[in-house]
């Protein structure tokens, strides 16, 4: 990168400075010296519980948490907002660390601005402590709730090159995470669009099913309960046991169903469907679906995908949600003749896969664009200190 040649040329020896020299904060802290604080400067806050309650959706007041919600509001709803450019920094928890600069509504956070401007960009400084985030996580201590040891999290040592470069590494950094950020965008729309074409295709495949007779999923195949295990029965068997959610509990050393088996999580997360290719043990708050010839186990699989929300409307509301088998098997399907059904799991399986295979790469996607930034962040805010040699 060109950026890492100017750097170089002209940052040969950057002086380093303390955290306390180049920001003023909104509170004065405890335990640290009063050179590090002169002045102090004044924000408003409100309450964490508070701050989900103004959002609205024509807002250009930020609502700035100490978590990951965002969001905003507007003066109508709250007068009572800042406008500036901070840092900001959570009094508990963990160093989420965030930039802003504009009009904010604040609930929980430690607040910086620049001391001087005209020397220091406040964005370069969040950038540095940004890429520093491991080291200042370790300065949040506490047995419960963790809070900022500030006199640590003060001393931090920033580099300060000239306000020319600093513009320059923001300018760049700025770019790069606009550009991931455009990407991801992207990529989560492609995902939903999938998603949303493989949900359209199901239900009108199913729907219009050629030469369909109405059944009632009973009297086509048979749903049968599960057989308890407890957790001193789990083995290192190489049988996937399915319990309470669609991720298997654990293993053992036999099967209860034979592959390509659809089952029904009836527990605490009722209604889910799942289905497997391979041999399993179903648990006792499973139901499992056995064919007669003339049904394909992975239609019934779509069937009931399809009615996942009729499904969710029969579970029994109670401490542990449950559903019978008497409501599974009432539920009223449209049958076709096999050919057909054939032809939908096909075209399903294709859309269910190119849905899936988004899904499982949008995330891997996303964690190499984000390690490339951090990459590139890291290598420009790489300095010599003045003391080096």
């Amino acid at each position: 990168m060109r950026i890492l040649e100017f750097i170089k040329q002209n940052c040969k020896n950057v002086e380093f400075k303390p955290l306390y020299e180049l920001t003023i904060w909104d509170k004065k802290f405890k335990g640290i010296p009063k050179e590090w604080q002169e002045k102090t400067i004044k924000f408003n806050h409100i309450l964490s519980a508070d701050l989900k309650n103004l959002l609205c959706d024509d807002g250009d007041i930020f609502l700035l948490s100490t978590g990951n919600f965002s969001g905003y509001t507007n003066s109508e709803i709250c007068k009572n907002f800042n406008q500036a450019e901070i840092i900001a920094l959570p009094s508990g928890g963990f160093a989420n660390i965030k930039y802003f600069n504009g009009k904010f509504i604040d609930s929980g956070n430690l607040l910086a601005i620049s001391k001087d401007t005209s020397k220091v960009n406040l964005k370069f400084i969040f950038y540095y402590l940004q890429s520093n985030l491991k080291i200042i996580e370790k300065m949040f201590r506490g047995a419960g709730i963790k809070h900022p040891e500030m006199s640590s999290i003060l001393s931090i040592k920033i580099p300060v090159p000239s306000l020319e470069v600093q513009n320059k590494i923001v300018e760049v950094l700025d770019s790069f995470s606009s550009l991931v950020r455009s990407l991801v965008r992207s990529l989560v729309l492609e995902k939903t669009a999938r998603e949303k074409q493989y949900k359209y295709y199901l239900n009108h495949l199913i729907t219009n099913a050629r030469n369909s007779r109405i059944f009632k999923l009973g009297e086509v195949c048979e749903f049968v309960r599960g057989i308890r295990v407890t957790k001193k029965d789990l083995n290192n068997g190489k049988y996937l046991v399915y319990q309470n959610s669609l991720k298997p509990l654990g293993n053992y050393d036999k099967a209860n169903c034979s592959a390509n088996s659809t089952f029904i999580i009836v527990g605490g997360s009722a209604g889910s469907i799942g289905y497997s290719y391979d041999d399993f043990w179903a648990a006792d708050d499973c139901f499992y679906c056995k064919t007669n010839e003339n049904v394909i186990n992975r239609f019934i699989y779509y069937i009931l995908i399809n009615k996942q929300n009729e499904l969710l409307s029969k579970v029994r509301k109670a401490s542990v949600p449950r559903i019978s088998r008497n409501d599974i098997e009432n539920i009223e399907i449209p049958l076709p003749p096999l050919d057909e059904q054939e032809r939908i799991v096909r075209i399903l399986d294709s859309l269910n896969e190119l849905a899936n295979g988004l899904s499982a790469g949008i995330p891997k996607e996303i964690e190499l664009r984000q390690k490339q930034y951090e990459y590139w962040r890291d290598r420009l805010l790489e300095f010599p200190s003045k003391d080096s040699k």
